[in-house]
C-alpha cells in the first residue's frame, strides 16, 4: 500500500470515526437534556415534601394546642367537684378520640420519617457521584 492509500484509509477511518462519536455525543446530549427535565421534577417533588414537612409541623402544633387545653379542661374539673358525670364522660370520650389522632400523628410522622430518610440518603448519593465524576 503506498502512502497516499494510507493516508486515504485512515482518512476514511477517522471520518468513521467521527461520525459516530457526534452519534454518542447527540445521545448523550438528548440523555442529558432528559436527565435536566426529570431533575426539574425532581426538584418539584422535594418541594412538595418540604410543604408536607411544614404541614406535619402544622399538624403538631395543633394537636399540642388541643391536648393541652383538654388538659386544662380536666383540671379544671377535677378542681370543681360540682361537675356532673355526663361531662365527665364527654372528657373521658375525648380522650379516647385525642388518643386516636395522636396514634394517627404518630403513624404519619413515621412514614415522613421513613420517606425523609430515604431521599435524603438518595439525594446525598447522587450528590456524591456527580461530584466525584464531574470534577475530574
Amino acid at each position: 500500500m503506498t502512502s497516499a492509500e494510507c493516508m486515504h484509509h485512515d482518512h476514511r477511518h477517522w471520518a468513521s470515526d467521527l461520525s459516530m462519536w457526534r452519534d454518542d455525543v447527540q445521545l448523550w446530549q438528548d440523555a442529558c437534556n432528559s436527565a435536566t427535565n426529570e431533575l426539574q421534577r425532581l426538584q418539584q417533588r422535594l418541594q412538595e415534601h418540604h410543604q408536607a414537612l411544614a404541614g406535619h409541623v402544622d399538624q403538631l402544633d395543633t394537636h399540642q394546642g388541643n391536648f393541652m387545653q383538654h388538659e386544662h379542661t380536666v383540671v379544671d374539673q377535677c378542681r370543681n367537684s360540682r361537675e356532673s358525670v355526663s361531662s365527665s364522660e364527654h372528657a373521658v370520650s375525648e380522650h379516647a378520640d385525642e388518643a386516636a389522632l395522636h396514634q394517627r400523628i404518630r403513624d404519619t410522622h413515621e412514614q415522613l420519617k421513613k420517606r425523609h430518610h430515604t431521599l435524603m440518603a438518595h439525594l446525598k448519593m447522587l450528590k456524591a457521584t456527580l461530584d466525584a465524576e464531574l470534577s475530574s
